[in-house]
């Protein structure tokens, strides 16, 4: 007989009947039919105090899988199930009979546990909270399943367990006292062994508020423990918002000094937590503008730097002229090599929070292909220290320069530098009369070769 328990107070048996001696196999719905030649019978009652059986059923059950409620009854301290079995394929014996008992009570235990200690300590100490309703437990009421080791005690004894190392594990706690209708009821705790907890937190640091939304969107991750709390705190310490959860994202809409404390804590039975406060600073972000002056031909285009704050001490600049060219000056010049038109950048970075903003003008350029060669250059003098091919529109030169004995002394080609300073391995060349090749490359698809003399004057 297998039965299932529904309650303290009524307890419904499912009998299963068995020709062969064995326990029946169930499918997991409906009843099982009946073997050919095969009957069951079930009585069901209880035995008086001088042993006569009772039924408390008008007949008997019959079928080969049943079910009966049973209902308490303190005059019946328990039930006895009877079944006849009767095969007439057998021809020996053709019938059986087996009996056993139900106890039905509605004293019932209420099961509650927990554990003490801390989460980073492997030593654990198990408390039992259990109450009866108006049954006391005995030495024996109750097994502890930990790891498989089983601990047979009281309820008010104390179970002290050490654990392996870093964990997380299961501690059963199960009801072995038949004086209580729900004797093998069990429940189940999660012990946590975990390091301690360190609330953990990223980014740090300093935040820049986006000039298109006027808002800094920050996603804000915490760690340390499974359990973390947020608050958003201004300067004055006065809170302006709170979260929980390992992700959360704010918004500041003020640049200033911010504070975020994390209290974070282990899984509910650890009492370990860290509560610690993160310095933020959140900053406006710059403005980045220039004008330009109007393009004309073959002429320097002049910038003028609009960006906000423009004070060498809190920004720096980055001009971008797409050319190849860059600069850095505040107000910078430029002179373009071709006639078109130019998507000039400017980058600007605040030195202390490094936000930053960038703007891209056009600037339509005016460039005539055109030459103008030196004749003569003085290397020891503070200026006209060199000399190569200088104007406008040029692409790329190649400077060649011979002596009066034809022994090359430049190669533009081979130089680090576009120009000549007039040395020759090192050595300055003595003042005398050089002879030139250059091949100039225009950025309007020309090209021209230049011959000439220079002089070197020391």
């Amino acid at each position: 007989i297998e039965f299932k328990r529904t309650g303290c107070d009524i307890l419904k048996a499912r009998l299963i009947g068995s020709s062969s001696g064995e326990r029946a196999v169930l499918p997991s719905v409906g009843v099982l039919p009946s073997e050919p030649g095969v009957s069951y019978s079930w009585d069901i009652g209880y035995e008086n105090s001088s042993g006569t059986f009772i039924s408390i059923i008008p007949a008997p059950l019959t079928g080969k899988d049943v079910s009966y409620d049973f209902s308490f009854n303190p005059n019946i301290p328990e039930y006895k199930v009877i079944l006849t079995v009767v095969d007439q394929n057998k021809v020996c014996k053709n019938s059986d009979v087996t009996s056993t008992t139900i106890k039905v009570g509605n004293i019932k235990a209420d099961l509650k546990a927990r554990y003490d200690g801390s989460c980073s300590n492997p030593l654990v100490t198990f408390i039992n909270e259990s109450s009866p309703a108006s049954l006391a437990f005995g030495p024996t009421s109750f097994r502890w399943d930990i790891q498989g080791n089983i601990f047979v005690n009281g309820v008010s004894d104390l179970l002290s367990y050490r654990f392996p190392g870093d964990g997380t594990y299961k501690a059963k706690l199960r009801l072995d006292d038949p004086n209580f209708c729900n004797n093998g009821d069990e429940i189940e705790l999660d012990v946590f062994i975990l390091p301690d907890v360190v609330a953990s937190l990223s980014p740090l640091g300093q935040v820049c508020i986006d000039r298109n939304t006027g808002k800094a969107k920050v996603e804000f991750i915490g760690g340390g423990g499974p359990n973390i709390k947020w608050k958003f705190l201004d300067n004055l310490d006065v809170t302006i918002g709170t979260a929980i959860g390992t992700k959360t994202t704010f918004e500041f809409i003020t640049p200033g000094d911010y504070k975020i404390e994390l209290d974070v804590s282990g899984p509910p039975s650890c009492p370990d937590n860290d509560v610690k406060p993160f310095d933020l600073k959140v900053f406006n972000t710059p403005v980045a503008n220039f004008s330009f002056s109007t393009p004309q031909e073959n002429t320097p285009v002049q910038f003028t730097n609009l960006s906000d704050n423009l004070s060498l001490s809190q920004r720096t600049f980055l001009w971008d002229f797409r050319d190849g060219e860059t600069a850095s000056d505040v107000n910078p010049s430029h002179i373009f090599t071709f006639s078109r038109r130019n998507e000039v950048k400017l980058l600007t970075v605040d030195k202390v929070s490094g936000c930053r903003d960038s703007i891209v003008r056009n600037v339509f350029s005016k460039v005539v292909p055109l030459v103008n060669i030196p004749n003569a250059f003085t290397p020891l003098e503070p200026t006209n220290k060199t000399f190569g091919i200088i104007g406008y529109g040029i692409i790329s030169v190649d400077l060649k320069i011979y002596n009066r004995w034809g022994v090359k002394v430049f190669d533009s080609e081979t130089s680090r530098f576009k120009n000549w300073d007039g040395t020759y391995n090192g050595q300055l060349q003595p003042m005398d009369v050089y002879t030139y090749i250059a091949q100039v490359s225009f950025s309007d698809g020309e090209s021209q070769t230049l011959k000439g003399e220079v002089t070197l004057i020391r």
